[in-house]
């Protein structure tokens, strides 16, 4: 990384420093450095299992309205039928390959009861997501979810539920802002951010924070003008009587007096300083007794002699000695990014990486692979980027490569804008040449997934999908739906007899509608009846119409046409049509 393009970076680590060698798990079928353009669903489906070391994710807050601002926009509405689909539900439930999809499911259908609907539809996108996120973690792995109030509790449940409530970890607080001016109630000025283990063996790096500088201006107050710097008093003494040298008198001072004995540095800070600057050489092996290390420290100018006679000396605690502030789960020291910082980019709602890069030292290690799946405008991907791990990022929106383009190469997004400008005719490979230089590409083609070992979540019907051209046509996927299926309404279940003037009747109608991201793909294509074909219109899912026009969920699914069998028989012609074409291209093609 060029030195230009580093911030001013936490201290508890500088990437500049180091050349780690990246780490690549022998099944890893995703590259480091890709970012998908799709629904993280499909990305997600795709990996395989147990590849990702930490997740570091910004999801979608349910707030219940579509966020948008000068650098991009992203949806935060959920609604049953429109963007999420009840048949999910019924394949958690049932799926061998989610032993705990009943919790899953008791926590979207609670939060029914107790919230609104659209909260369950809220927690079922999160929910099958968070079930794919689990199965690509390591058993050294970690997430951090990033929520605020909207939704905080109810997605803690559905955590819960998906990695086990022995799994928790923290509950971080972000204290975003210093004021907020709520009408009736306390301003809200912070987030919430769920930390969770996928095991017992997760990967923890103790994380310290710099002083509070008032902290250090009242403690740390002596200085005796050496070098070592300031420094304040700490025990060299500790609690309980001793029997042998350490309990002694040593020059003329019994610690035994006020029930304590000698104790010196032989771990923890001052015992590293002492060592890391070969203050006493040797130290402390080179002194086997309480008595010769006491007089080393003193020959070393690191104990402090009271004026008051009979005073009890102390130890010098030099303030190089020590790493800070263990860091806690109530973080104020960053803050959010401001109108004019270097690396906003204008997306909504933009997390400061100073934030992210403090989850990506504590929860993993140089060359580790780092995964968001919500990545936004890519501030996870900057953090593992500047703290020497490798990323993998997710976001289906369009303004996503732009705004990752900004943060990644360290551009505003006027520039980016200019660019754009310049190169839209002349360069349509633009953004990609610029990411490549900083070891990242797009792609709108999800992994496939090589490993056996580990049975994928239910093929759950899709939201949004990666756009690619249909493989047959209106008039054959039609012809070929009623010859394999019957002139079969897939709504009411209205049949006919299969003459030519009957087939005239049925319209080729889609499953999930485009408005709400369906494809025109044949495992997305079903036949309807005119009435059904005017009642769907491009708003309801098939699911939905079959429930309104045979009056009731249960009727729904004992529906004659099983759309899972559908789906699986519309897979194999797509895949058989794909081959055929391969085989025209290629003729030594023989697969």
């Amino acid at each position: 990384m060029a030195s230009e393009e580093l911030r001013s970076l936490p201290s508890y680590e500088n990437p500049a420093v180091k050349e780690t060698p990246m780490k690549t798990p022998p099944n890893l079928n995703v590259v480091p450095g890709t970012i998908y353009h799709m629904d993280n669903l499909d990305a997600l489906r795709g990996m395989n299992s147990g590849i990702v070391d930490l997740i570091a994710t910004d999801p979608p807050f349910n707030t219940g309205r579509n966020r948008e601002s000068v650098g991009g926009k992203y949806v935060d509405q959920w609604r049953w039928e429109e963007n999420v689909h009840r048949s999910w539900i019924d394949d958690i439930r049932d799926s061998e390959a989610v032993p705990n999809g009943r919790p899953i499911v008791e926590v979207i259908e609670g939060a029914e009861h107790a919230h609104s609907e659209n909260l369950g539809a809220f927690l079922c996108f999160l929910g099958v997501r968070l079930l794919e996120m689990k199965r690509i973690l390591k058993d050294t792995g970690s997430i951090y979810l990033h929520c605020d109030y909207t939704a905080g509790y109810y997605i803690k449940a559905m955590m819960d539920a998906v990695f086990g409530k022995e799994n928790f970890q923290n509950e971080i607080v972000w204290k975003r802002t210093s004021s907020r001016s709520d009408a009736k109630r306390f301003g809200a000025i912070h987030d919430t951010i769920l930390y969770y283990s996928k095991g017992d063996g997760s990967t923890w790096n103790p994380i310290h924070t710099p002083h509070d500088p008032e902290y250090v201006k009242k403690f740390y107050r002596h200085d005796d003008g050496d070098g070592r710097g300031p420094w304040r008093s700490a025990d060299l003494t500790a609690a309980g009587l001793r029997s042998g040298l350490s309990g002694a008198s040593w020059r003329g001072v019994d610690p035994g007096k006020v029930g304590r004995h000698w104790g010196t540095p032989t771990g923890g800070g001052m015992y590293e300083y002492i060592i890391k600057n070969n203050i006493i050489p040797g130290w402390p092996d080179a002194y086997p007794t309480v008595p010769d290390r006491l007089d080393a420290l003193d020959a070393a100018r690191l104990i402090h002699w009271p004026k008051k006679k009979g005073g009890v000396p102390c130890l010098k605690r030099y303030l190089a000695s020590t790493k800070g502030n263990a860091a806690c789960d109530v973080i104020t020291d960053i803050k959010l990014v401001g109108a004019h910082a270097k690396e906003r980019t204008g997306y909504p709602d933009q997390k400061p990486v100073a934030l992210y890069e403090r989850f990506v030292a504590a929860s993993s290690n140089p060359g580790d692979l780092v995964l968001d799946p919500f990545c936004g405008c890519g501030t996870t991907l900057v953090a593992a980027r500047n703290l020497n791990r490798q990323f993998i990022g997710i976001d289906r929106n369009d303004d996503a490569k732009a705004m990752i383009l900004c943060n990644l190469a360290s551009m505003k997004k006027a520039e980016v804008d200019e660019l754009r400008q310049k190169s839209q005719h002349t360069d349509p490979n633009w953004i990609d040449r610029i990411l490549a230089k900083h070891e990242a590409s797009f792609t709108d083609v999800p992994p496939q997934r090589t490993d056996e070992e580990t049975e994928a979540i239910p093929g759950l019907p899709q939201v949004y999908r990666y756009k690619q051209k249909a493989l047959f046509s209106h008039a054959e996927m039609k012809d070929m739906l009623l010859d394999q299926w019957g002139l079969q309404c897939w709504g009411c279940e209205f049949s006919l007899p299969d003459t030519p003037r009957n087939r005239r009747y049925f319209d080729l109608d889609h499953i999930n509608p485009k408005s709400g991201g369906g494809t025109n793909h044949l495992d997305n294509r079903a036949v309807l009846c005119s009435p059904c074909n005017g009642q769907k219109s491009d708003k309801l899912t098939l699911v939905a119409l079959r429930i309104d026009v045979l009056g009731g969920r249960k009727q729904a699914h004992a529906h004659p046409i099983d759309l899972k069998q559908t789906a699986e028989w519309a897979r194999t012609q797509e895949m058989e049509a794909l081959l055929a074409r391969e085989r025209e291209k290629n003729p030594l093609f023989t697969r």
